[in-house]
């Protein structure tokens, strides 16, 4: 597709602009687009759907304040009393911590609020959230804190550890990230609620943690025991991507929280209820109807928004974080397909180009779908957008080459078709218009090239004491150099014979060939020199009813005897013209003398007739041309050549031949001859 020196400096210059512009278009925000983003979201919720998420967490637990907890409390607004008893229960039933996702930030009565202040104090692993105004910077760093919303002063002072719970949604509305820390106005850093519980449970604070902005934060949690330190992968300013475990509705075990309140006054109940809280996180949320903490995830639309919490919690005690692939190694797979792209366009057929152009799509994406299972993530969209980009390029360029290499092609195949048509024009002015018939004899001759312009060629010439000399021959090639040096090789026989024939007392059909083949031996360019010709000679003596036949190579000559009804080939031995001297080809060269009677015929033909082809690749075959020849051999030799010829367009079918189709026929009209 890519021959030329020129081509392949087009194909490398077109290459590395449409390289690096694909690299632009994927640079931007890191490489992470929100439609990056939405294709992970089908990948997150196939890979569910055949249980490949994250790991689960047993130790979670939801409860939920629904639509139902008010109609059984007849509440408009919940009264913190419940909130209470069910902290209560929750110390009384061994809760590990307790994270309300509720901010209480307004009084509801002195007695109320005091009571729920000491129930608070009552449990020692209580966690209160706290809201954020979000300020980023435009260097790494968590964001700043400017304006804060918080329970009252008399709870927060009350519970373990607050959390803030700034999670705002990505530019399309979906909320996949979390700050794991924010920057407050005292330069201190307040932890997210699921994460100040994480680490209050392992006894260490945010001073205990490492933190690589854009890379990770590093958890030292071997100093509690555990076999390896937790790293959880962040961006520049803090944000982990959210891990959700699943879907809303069977993510972790829930719980309304007017029916735990109803348990616990059951006796009977109360193991139950303790195989349901004991040693678990407890994330208490409103989940009611029209709430406005709620919105969509990568996984579904409006879900209530605790389940944030429940997800980056799972994710902390599973150790399953997903870790964005960063540039590298999107630019290892685009550059690798760039390369592949480019070493298929330089290939000679420009499928392969296109196979590696599409089947590096489903390859990328199953690539994709096993990395996402194994939490790493990929910006499939942007890599996809660069890969197609480049792809579109450069198969407009190689489209592009192509069209020019065809134009070029048919250029050439114009000017060829104008040199075929001239050099036809030649052939045909070299065969003779028409064959030297008499009351004795008649003829028949045709060629077919298989090229349009061939290499076989035929000639009947009369001499001035009545003789007549058939000649059929086939030079080496085809095409335009075999059409011309066959024009040589007719002009230098003509030209032979008819001087040697003024006085046929002084020379003979042998000598002559000899003459004929130093000419064609001396007279031949230096790349005319890989030619030769393969020539059947009958000089046919019509007042004798004699013939002379001198075969240099050619087929057998085929004579048929009418008296007998025969039909037999003759091959006396001979060399082809024009490759050794005469004084080595004299020797081998037989002239074979035979008598005719009237009705008899004689065939001459080149291996193409014999060799015609069908579209299995069948030959006719010799045999199959004798069986036509002899039982057509009593019809005129016109009447002959055209049955013949019927005979090869039916075997043929219309499949292209491969050697020109040549045949010649003389035969002897009923006059009386003495034979021999």
């Amino acid at each position: 597709m890519f021959k030329t020196d020129r081509d392949r400096r087009f194909l490398g210059v077109l290459g590395a602009l449409l390289i690096a512009v694909g690299i632009f278009l994927f640079v931007p925000h890191g490489g992470w687009h929100s439609f990056d983003f939405r294709f992970i979201d089908i990948i997150y919720r196939q890979a569910l759907r055949y249980g490949q998420g994250p790991g689960v967490s047993r130790d979670i637990l939801y409860v939920t304040v629904t639509d139902e907890t008010y109609n059984q409390f007849n509440e408009s607004a919940l009264d913190r009393k419940h909130i209470a008893d069910l902290n209560r229960v929750l110390t009384r039933y061994q809760a590990r911590a307790v994270a309300y996702d509720l901010i209480f930030a307004r009084k509801q009565d002195p007695e109320t609020d005091t009571e729920l202040a000491m129930a608070f104090a009552e449990n020692g692993h209580v966690f209160l959230p706290v809201g954020f105004e979000l300020k980023l910077s435009d260097t790494p760093g968590a964001p700043l804190a400017e304006r804060t919303y918080a329970s009252l002063h008399q709870l927060l002072k009350r519970v373990s550890g607050i959390g803030h719970v700034g999670a705002p949604s990505d530019s399309d509305g979906v909320y996949r990230h979390f700050y794991l820390l924010v920057r407050t106005a005292d330069d201190t850093y307040t932890a997210a609620l699921p994460f100040a519980m994480y680490l209050s449970e392992l006894g260490l604070d945010v001073g205990d943690l490492e933190i690589n902005w854009g890379r990770h934060i590093r958890v030292p949690t071997q100093k509690t025991g555990a076999d390896k330190d937790l790293f959880i992968p962040i961006d520049e300013h803090g944000a982990v991507y959210i891990p959700f475990a699943d879907f809303w509705a069977t993510d972790f075990e829930k719980i309304s929280l007017h029916r735990i309140l109803e348990t616990a006054e059951d006796p009977d109940m109360q193991g139950n209820l303790l195989s349901l809280i004991e040693g678990r996180f407890v994330l208490v949320g409103d989940v009611s109807t029209g709430i406005a903490d709620a919105g969509a995830t990568p996984l579904e639309n409006n879900v209530p928004l605790v389940a944030l919490h429940a997800a980056l919690l799972n994710g902390l005690l599973t150790d399953t974080f997903f870790l964005k692939r960063g540039f590298a190694p999107h630019a290892i797979v685009f550059g690798a397909y760039a390369l592949l792209l480019c070493g298929a366009a330089l290939l000679r057929r420009n499928r392969f180009f296109y196979i590696i152009g599409f089947l590096f799509y489903p390859l990328l994406l199953a690539g994709v779908y096993m990395e996402f299972t194994q939490q790493h993530l990929w910006s499939v969209s942007s890599l996809g957008l660069a890969m197609s980009f480049v792809f579109i390029g450069m198969s407009a360029g190689v489209n592009y080459r192509v069209y020019l290499e065809n134009l070029r092609v048919e250029r050439q195949n114009e000017l060829l078709m104008r040199d075929l048509e001239i050099a036809h024009n030649i052939q045909a002015s070299i065969l003779p218009a028409e064959l030297p018939a008499s009351e004795k004899l008649e003829f028949a001759a045709t060629t077919q090239p298989a090229r349009f312009v061939g290499g076989d060629f035929y000639d009947a010439i009369r001499f001035p004491d009545g003789r007549v000399c058939m000649v059929l021959g086939d030079v080496t090639g085809k095409g335009i150099p075999a059409a011309l040096y066959m024009s040589g090789v007719v002009n230098s026989l003509r030209s032979v014979l008819t001087v040697h024939f003024q006085d046929p007392r002084e020379h003979s059909l042998r000598e002559a060939v000899l003459v004929l083949n130093e000419i064609l031996r001396h007279g031949a360019s230096v790349r005319e020199r890989t030619f030769f010709a393969t020539t059947c000679f009958v000089l046919l003596d019509p007042d004798r009813s004699r013939a002379e036949i001198i075969r240099c190579g050619h087929e057998a000559a085929l004579v048929f005897r009418a008296s007998e009804g025969t039909l037999r080939g003759y091959t006396p031995s001979g060399f082809v013209l024009g490759v050794m001297p005469s004084k080595m080809i004299a020797p081998r060269l037989e002239v074979l003398q035979i008598a005719f009677e009237p009705g008899d015929r004689i065939f001459l033909f080149s291996d193409g007739v014999s060799e015609a082809v069908d579209p299995d690749r069948k030959f006719y075959t010799q045999e199959k041309l004798e069986e036509l020849l002899l039982r057509e051999a009593r019809q005129p030799v016109d009447t002959i050549q055209d049955r013949l010829l019927a005979d090869l367009r039916r075997h043929s079918a219309g499949s292209p031949q491969y050697d020109d189709i040549t045949f010649m026929a003389a035969g002897f009209r009923s006059v009386r001859f003495s034979g021999v």
